[in-house]
């Protein structure tokens, strides 16, 4: 089975470098889209083996940018990274075992967001998907194939395959001017399409980022008011509430969610729930929710830390062990993650409790106590 490896990138440097690394032992080819770089990104990308095209108009779409890197591909499978991104080396052989096996229209695999006091936060993203000229990207920003996937009637589902994403530790600066790029498009887009519920949950993301929680509030109760049925808006209330401490409101909230969902968004609400409890101190219902989330969603690394926490405030510290080590063999990579404490924009998008202390310190936390 083909992988055509499509990234579009613009002055990426030594991240290319990374990204291209993480996916050279599978992909039939590397297609890379510049759209701008003024420094030796192309070069870098030419050296690691990349096929290289310029984007060769001066717009802003990252949909356009992301169906020209298709254009070009030759593969039975497109998966879609950027180069702030890298594969999940551990994950290659589940990649193409579930290509050869299943050979779906698409897939959504586990975006895992690293923050810069150690903690990460993990999203479905579609990034794997069949070459297919009916399967493009929509929207200028925060684009996806998912609209081209629902009008084919399929929904991808999620798999337990990890893209690392380092972009969250780069300059705060550049992150703060990121979201307000970002807030001021979504807020033209809304003039156009005051509808568009998704808009307005991407819209209280970007608000939140800077800070404003309390309208990121109100822009993601007019996405529940738009589209009651739909349940992420009610997830990401569910943070923000959290953010300010309102714990037995966020979890009403998630309450109302859980309700409407029985399948894609469970395991993701059943971890949120887990927090909350773990954050009222009432660690019981805390496992309760944690062991669901890990039974419906294996490959949870963030369900797996946080229920390890929560058996060993409990003192079981067997299980706890037995939820690091599953924690530790689905990402490896949280052995070389230190944590500091350091506040950043994102912290509405951890996955993982603040009891958290390092993967490693916890394994030997455990390993200390395990005979007392």
């Amino acid at each position: 089975m083909r992988i055509s490896v499509c990234i579009i990138t613009k002055n990426a440097g030594a991240d290319l470098c990374r990204c291209i690394e993480s996916v050279k032992r599978f992909a039939y080819e590397i297609i890379v889209v510049d759209t701008g770089s003024n420094d030796a990104t192309t070069e870098i990308a030419k050296k690691l083996g990349a096929k290289v095209y310029i984007y060769p108009e001066q717009i802003f779409d990252f949909s356009a940018f992301r169906n020209f890197a298709l254009e070009h591909a030759e593969g039975d499978y497109i998966l879609s990274i950027d180069s702030d991104e890298a594969f999940c080396i551990h994950n290659e052989s589940v990649l193409l075992e579930l290509l050869e096996k299943e050979r779906g229209l698409g897939y959504a695999l586990l975006v895992q967001n690293y923050f810069p006091n150690g903690r990460w936060g993990c999203y479905p993203v579609t990034k794997l998907f069949k070459n297919d000229p009916l399967i493009r990207y929509e929207k200028t920003i925060h684009e996806t194939v998912n609209y081209s996937l629902a009008r084919l009637g399929y929904v991808p589902p999620i798999k337990g395959i990890y893209i690392h994403h380092y972009g969250y530790l780069t300059d705060p600066d550049r992150l703060i001017k990121k979201s307000v790029f970002y807030r001021d498009l979504l807020i033209k887009q809304l003039s156009i399409t005051p509808n568009d519920t998704a808009s307005w949950w991407h819209l209280s993301v970007s608000l939140a980022s800077l800070g404003k929680i309390e309208e990121a509030i109100d822009a993601v109760n007019h996405a529940i008011k738009l589209e009651p049925d739909n349940k992420l808006p009610y997830i990401f209330l569910s943070r923000f509430l959290r953010i300010k401490g309102k714990y037995q409101e966020a979890i009403e909230i998630l309450e109302v969610a859980l309700a409407k969902d029985q399948g894609y968004w469970a395991p993701t609400i059943h971890n949120l729930l887990g927090l909350l409890y773990m954050s009222l101190n009432n660690f019981e219902k805390a496992i309760n929710n944690l062991e669901i989330s890990v039974k419906n969603a294996s490959y949870f690394v963030h369900s797996w830390v946080n229920l390890g926490i929560a058996y060993e405030k409990t003192k079981r510290w067997s299980d706890a062990l037995d939820c690091y080590i599953k924690a530790y063999q689905l990402d490896p990579e949280l052995f070389n993650i230190s944590i500091k404490d350091i506040s950043h924009p994102y912290l509405f998008q951890e996955d993982v409790s603040e009891l958290y202390y390092g993967l490693r310190e916890h394994i030997e936390n455990c390993s200390r106590s395990f005979y007392l």
